[in-house]
């Protein structure tokens, strides 16, 4: 199976279709900027990519798709699954479940919070990682109800 095929047509596909939702923007602390797309209120699909691997040939993707839970006032809770791959190399990097905690500071600015996340990585060799990152997160388009 050829991976470089598969991550190109899963960026047409998402940057092609018309969607109804609300388009998310994350920078994880000097590890990650993802774009995500939320589809109503409790799902969602996002797209990592690991920009501190130096060289853009070792630049890992991840793609993953989330269940968000009823939202607080001030936060709101998610859970996920998701494949990490390098399409310059053939193959899945690892495979992880990302649980996420977003905060948002000032009740009348809900598009932008602070999101911490936590996620096991199970990789190719068998190995278990524990990956925690932190970021700022800014939503665009029509707030979804909730």
């Amino acid at each position: 199976m050829n991976f470089k095929k598969i991550i190109i047509a899963v960026l047409l596909i998402l940057t092609s279709t018309t969607v109804i939702g609300q388009t998310v923007i994350t920078g994880y602390s000097n590890r990650a900027f993802s774009v995500k797309q939320n589809f109503g209120s409790h799902f969602g699909i996002e797209l990592k990519t690991f920009t501190n691997m130096g060289e853009f040939a070792n630049t890992p993707f991840e793609f993953a798709m989330f269940y968000g839970f009823k939202p607080g006032e001030y936060h709101r809770f998610s859970i996920g699954f998701g494949v990490n791959i390098n399409p310059f190399e053939d193959g899945i990097n690892s495979f992880s479940a990302p649980i996420a905690l977003e905060i948002f500071p000032i009740k009348e600015m809900k598009r932008f919070s602070f999101v911490l996340e936590v996620s096991p990585e199970f990789d190719a060799v068998d190995d278990i990682n524990l990956r925690q990152m932190w970021g700022i997160r800014y939503s665009f388009g029509k707030k979804i109800s909730e």
